[in-house]
């Protein structure tokens, strides 16, 4: 059955592609990332910051085929609704454990706003005992167990409302553009067969609940008529609405708020190829005490207060056909 449901959303991708032929545009990207080591300082309570302590802590790559067709959909004459549109899209993902089709909308009534939603199904293998696709927490052993290749369901439903601006608009010229970029999304990500409330792996990443859970993304930047295209600052804030998790892991504050504060660089080589380049400072759960990976996990401790270090560098390479 869940194999099935990966086939059904492939199946329409590729019928999203056939049909629309020559009107389709396509894109490639490969993404890559790499986390530095930061171990934690416990503490009884409030902010610390943890400098790198190792060179490595995990890495992480996938490539996404994307297929998108644009529909105009003009209002009127007005500048602010004459290039109205309406894109559908399909995307296929693949990971050294994980393949994920999906589909999704974006449209845009007005020049500075766009709404989009999209839903994606997923599933996955091992390789090894170190990466593993999908798991369920066993509270005897405070380890998750594999729920073994392709035998699990991975799913999500997400809407996003984005405000735009570019300076440029209002005061044309190649060096004007100074842009914004504001968006809130919302979404519901579960993993199938797992009960509400029970803590699961998917992606060789712990400590995920059924539920929803909520981004919000603040973009400031300066894009440039050179090869490095534009250069910006991304402030990112990921929650969850409530706590999810069952009450034997309250500790643990599965409704835990992060911060990160991102240096972002986009490279614009020519009309095919473009790289992105981000420097990731991030917050995360800061423990009072340290962690014992023989006897426990950390759904078996309470939070006291947040940690922050510098959390990854990530290169997205886009090709465009």
């Amino acid at each position: 059955m869940k194999r099935r449901a990966v086939c059904v959303v492939f199946i329409l991708l590729t019928f999203m592609m056939c049909a629309f032929g020559e009107d389709v545009a396509f894109s490639l990207t490969t993404d890559a990332a790499y986390y530095p080591l930061s171990a934690a300082i416990p503490a009884a309570d409030g902010n610390r910051f943890c400098p790198v302590t190792g060179p490595y802590d995990g890495a992480e790559a996938r490539t996404t085929f994307q297929a998108s067709y644009t529909i105009p959909v003009p209002f009127g004459d007005n500048p602010l609704v004459s290039g109205n549109t309406l894109v559908l899209n399909g995307a296929f993902e693949l990971t050294p454990i994980t393949i994920k089709p999906g589909v999704s909308f974006s449209f845009t009534p007005i020049a500075f706003l766009v709404f989009s939603g999209g839903a994606d199904v997923a599933t996955g293998w091992d390789i090894g005992d170190g990466l593993v696709a999908a798991g369920t927490y066993n509270d005897a052993t405070h380890k998750y167990d594999s729920l073994g290749a392709f035998n699990s369901c991975w799913y999500d439903a997400w809407f996003e409302g984005l405000f735009q601006f570019d300076l440029a608009a209002i005061v044309p010229g190649d060096w004007n553009h100074i842009v914004t970029q504001d968006s809130f999304r919302i979404t519901y990500a579960k993993l199938a067969g797992q009960e509400d409330g029970h803590p699961w792996l998917w992606q060789a990443s712990k400590e995920k609940v059924n539920g929803l859970a909520y981004t919000a993304t603040f973009i400031v930047g300066y894009q440039m008529p050179l090869v490095l295209n534009t250069v910006a600052i991304q402030t990112e804030i990921n929650g969850r609405f409530k706590d999810d998790m069952a009450a034997q892991y309250a500790g643990y504050k599965s409704d835990f708020t992060t911060y990160s504060v991102n240096p972002v660089f986009i490279f614009k080589f020519n009309e095919h190829n473009s790289l992105t380049t981000q420097l990731c400072f991030s917050s995360r759960r800061g423990f009072a005490d340290e962690l014992d990976p023989d006897t426990q996990s950390k759904l078996d401790m309470t939070v006291t207060g947040s940690e922050w270090s510098f959390y990854r560098i990530a290169f997205s390479w886009k090709y465009a056909f």
